[in-house]
């Protein structure tokens, strides 16, 4: 097997919500999406080229791979949740987060040596379709950096990633892994000595497990509507614990930073009100409960500075983290 069904499943999603057609992409997969969120459905490579070729031809979007797996973020979130629960270190979740990823795509070999993470492919497979290919290569690493940034609290970025082809916008893709990119050897991501052998921190781990369900409470209540602020909240809900700044979110909608910020004027609404909304309003929800400390609970929501997080809480409800605690005692 070269590719999970559901796996697939996964990308035409995103690739409709980009105005690409569901039934031209499911046409070569040769079965319903209904069929493919069934288990164990294995899918040859051939089809899957043939589907992506279609996707990345109708979405136009030159960083597709990209695009999915940002879309997958707070599943990754839950799986690396589940993983931490039975690693004692990074390095093992790792390794768990590499083999369940190969679930869904056997072609993208993965393997820890070191410091470096190591990824080879099924050449018959490259070779049928390097656009293939070099999209879900991509979309691969981000997933691997988005489960990594989950276990580090995004406190750590490898120091390189190397891939083995010429990059048509290498600061696009610099962006998007937040780390140097180099080309011309092996594909592999090079992280800081000792960082991988870190015991997992498990104080706030019921902390971003609460935060994770509290995200997916959110998003199952929000209404299928098509303005703009509603599409802002939910890629920033789909995201978190991840703080998106507003070129990404542009990015994700296919429109400038000028344009979404004119987009969301027009419905009187603001990139940093929505940003701050759903952290401050579990921030409020979390410290009810006494549960934990304000620096865990900032370091969980994405602040590198438990100040920067007082700042924000207090500009939202005009009172401090301590000054709600002690209304609330």
């Amino acid at each position: 097997m070269a590719f999970n069904a559901r796996f697939i499943r996964n990308i035409i999603l995103v690739a409709a919500d980009q105005g690409a057609s569901v039934p031209l992409l499911v046409e070569p997969i040769g079965m319903t999406l209904s069929e493919m969120n069934q288990p164990d459905q294995p899918v040859e490579f051939e089809a899957y080229n043939q589907m992506m070729e279609r996707a990345l031809e109708q979405t136009n979007n030159p960083q597709f791979g990209i695009s999915v797996s940002r879309g997958l973020h707070l599943s990754t979130a839950g799986l690396v949740l589940q993983l931490m629960q039975s690693s004692s270190s990074i390095r093992e979740a790792l390794e768990q987060v590499c083999a369940f990823y190969q679930l869904g795509c056997s072609s993208l070999p993965m393997k820890l040596e070191g410091n470096v993470l190591k990824i080879s492919c099924d050449k018959l497979w490259r070779n049928h379709s390097e656009r293939a290919y070099q999209q879900t290569l991509e979309g691969a690493i981000l997933f691997l950096l988005k489960a990594f940034d989950t276990l580090t609290h995004q406190q750590q970025r490898p120091k390189r990633i190397t891939l083995d082809y010429p990059l048509a916008n290498r600061e696009a893709l610099e962006r998007s892994f937040q780390c140097s990119v180099a080309t011309g050897g092996e594909v592999n991501l090079d992280f800081q000595p000792g960082s991988l052998d870190q015991v997992i921190e498990t104080a706030d781990q019921e902390m971003l497990q609460n935060l994770v369900a509290f995200a997916e409470r959110k998003l199952a209540k929000m209404n299928p509507t098509k303005s703009w602020t509603d599409r802002v909240n939910r890629l920033l809900l789909q995201h978190l614990p991840e703080s998106l700044n507003q070129d990404q979110v542009a990015s994700m909608l296919a429109l400038s930073p000028r344009g979404l910020q004119r987009h969301l004027k027009e419905e009187g609404a603001q990139f940093r009100r929505l940003s701050e909304n759903n952290k401050m309003e579990f921030a409020r929800i979390h410290l009810k409960t006494k549960a934990g400390s304000v620096k865990e609970l900032s370091y969980v929501l994405g602040y590198s500075e438990t100040s920067a997080f007082s700042r924000a809480f207090k500009r939202h409800f005009q009172e401090s983290p301590a000054q709600f605690i002690q209304a609330n005692d």
